[in-house]
């Protein structure tokens, strides 16, 4: 019978069926293309005649819609009588005055207020969609197959994990066929399609390499959008997508199944419907997947080239970066030396300079004039002896040992720094000795500058006559040697 109604309708009738099926539950097809004859396939409309009739008498509604839009008048075997009664039965069925829906009005508007603030909250929180088709489609794929392997067991086809325009978009990728299932719980052949798909002979063909398979319940969101761009306008329903030039095409579909031949017959009938596009386009496909396989390994193989470009263009980069490092690693060390050798160079003229002035300080005064006489040893072991003052200072002595060398190059007659008498120590230098007086018998060590030379060598016995030593405070190097 269903398959007499839809073999004289085109897809678009199919179509409006389909809609008006869904929302109305009507599984008469008999019954739902006579209300949309009658109100010219517009389904809005046919919804409203269906709802407006009284429920209990929906069961003449398939006479008098088959009917409608035929002829206004009278049929010729109908008297004047029968029409008279239909008139009367009608008015019967016209709702009259009554008590109940005036009383209950307050609680249906109470609860049409509750369900508008649900979906308010639901919209603000963004979970409108989960109201309306109960999971998001990302996740509807998963509960299908949890429910499935629950009702059938783990054995079955490789159901893809994902919407439907993802499944498409894979399979397009991917240049392979695309089933796809088209389930609905409220229907009994469900059960049936569900046990020809667990079969092993089904799930091994369908699990081949040269498919996706997508599966997806009606009352989902995601699967009832898939019914409506695959045409499908009975449940469950199965359409295999061939890939082609211009994307994936239709090209065969099931609408509905026959429980004739039970689960090993629909199982059969299954696998001929998917074998059948695969027979027609096989070489096509394999000549575009071929295409597409070099087209891809060229791209791999440009990828892998420009990967091998790009890592040897960063190692070039890295060797530039290095040796830039290095160079200006090499560069602070240069200019860290020569500032190093500068500073030497002007504390030794510093120095220098301290040395001559100390010397000119020394023959102003009569520091070197006295009864006092020391035998002075040298770092070098050369053993000078000078005549001090009895009022000199133990300083006068450290002046006199650091003065060695300009006394020497002031007697060869250098003049570094100008007249001797107009030299000047250098501003902001702060002169260091770098060795010790020391007497040997007794050991003293005689470090307070400041006192009288009298005064620090008289207690020791060492006045006026004392041989003392210039001991360095630091071991030379071996560069100083």
């Amino acid at each position: 019978m269903a398959d007499d109604v839809l073999a004289g309708l085109d897809d678009s009738e199919r179509q409006s069926l389909h809609q008006f099926c869904q929302v109305t539950n009507v599984d008469d097809l008999g019954l739902a293309t006579g209300v949309l004859r009658s109100q010219q396939w517009n389904v809005q409309q046919a919804i409203q005649q269906y709802y407006e009739e009284p429920a209990g008498e929906r069961t003449g509604l398939r006479q008098r819609t088959t009917g409608a839009g035929s002829s206004s008048e009278t049929p010729p075997d109908e008297t004047p009588l029968d029409e008279a009664q239909r008139e009367i039965a009608a008015e019967a069925r016209q709702p009259g005055f009554a008590l109940a829906p005036l009383l209950a009005w307050p609680f249906a508007l109470a609860l049409q207020l509750a369900a508008g603030v649900v979906q308010m909250v639901l919209r603000l929180l963004g979970l409108r969609r989960i109201a309306a088709v109960g999971v998001p489609e990302a996740a509807a794929a998963q509960g299908f197959r949890a429910y499935f392997e629950s009702r059938f067991g783990q054995r079955h086809p490789p159901f893809y994990d994902g919407t439907f325009a993802d499944a498409r978009a894979a399979a397009q990728r991917e240049q392979r066929y695309l089933v796809a299932v088209l389930w609905s719980r409220e229907h009994d052949d469900a059960e049936l399609l569900g046990r020809a798909l667990a079969r092993e002979d089904v799930a091994a063909y369908l699990s081949q390499a040269q498919f996706v398979v997508w599966a997806g319940d009606a009352g989902d969101g995601d699967a009832y959008a898939a019914s409506w761009e695959l045409g499908a306008a009975a449940f469950p329903a199965i359409a295999v997508l061939a890939p082609g030039r211009g994307g994936l095409r239709l090209a065969a579909r099931m609408d509905g199944v026959s429980a004739a031949g039970g689960a090993d017959g629909l199982a059969r009938a299954v696998v001929r419907l998917v074998e059948a596009p695969v027979a027609r386009h096989g070489r096509g496909v394999a000549r575009q997947r071929q295409a597409q396989q070099g087209r891809e390994a060229e791209r791999q193989l440009r990828e892998q080239q420009n990967a091998a470009y790009e890592a040897s263009l960063a190692r070039d980069r890295e060797r530039a970066r290095a040796q830039q490092e290095q160079e200006q690693r090499e560069q602070r060390a240069r200019e860290q030396a020569a500032e190093a050798a500068r500073r030497e160079e002007q504390l030794a003229q510093q120095r220098r300079q301290w040395q001559w002035a100390a010397l000119a300080r020394l023959q102003r005064t009569d520091a070197l004039q006295g009864e006092g006489r020391l035998s002075l040893r040298l770092e070098g072991g050369q053993r000078v002896v000078q005549a001090f003052s009895p009022a000199a200072r133990v300083q006068h002595v450290f002046d006199f040992v650091e003065t060695r060398q300009a006394a020497a190059e002031h007697a060869a007659g250098a003049r570094p720094f100008g007249e001797l008498d107009a030299v000047e120590a250098p501003s902001g230098y702060e002169h260091a000795y770098e060795f010790a007086l020391v007497s040997q018998f007794p050991r003293v060590v005689f470090g307070d500058r400041d006192a009288g030379l009298r005064d620090a060598l008289a207690p020791h016995g060492l006045w006026p006559s004392a041989a003392l030593f210039v001991e360095p405070l630091y071991e030379p190097s071996d560069s100083d040697s």
